[in-house]
């Protein structure tokens, strides 16, 4: 008997894709899942179908995000205070 539900992992291997691909179009919206908790799962029919159909077959650009710069810490002279309306 096959399991109605798959993973992610499965889902992945499945579709021939990373899971990164499954979590990015589960956030865009591309694929439906249920959550159970933590879990994330996904109809095998729902996938199925939508294999055959050929709506999975667009690239999935999968970079990642470029991190946001660090605050640049200001360095304070000597005898000058870190709060600027106490340095007068």
């Amino acid at each position: 008997m096959e399991k109605r539900f798959l993973s992610i992992g499965e889902v992945a291997r499945y579709l021939n894709l990373s899971q990164s691909a499954i979590r990015l179009w589960i956030s865009q919206g591309r694929l439906h899942c249920l959550r159970a908790g933590r879990r994330v799962l996904f109809d095998r029919k729902y996938i199925e179908q939508r294999s055959a159909s050929g709506q999975m077959l667009e690239p999935v650009r999968t970079t990642k995000s470029v991190p946001k710069r660090k605050r640049e810490r200001r360095s304070l002279e000597k005898g000058q205070l870190c709060f600027p309306f106490m340095n007068d």
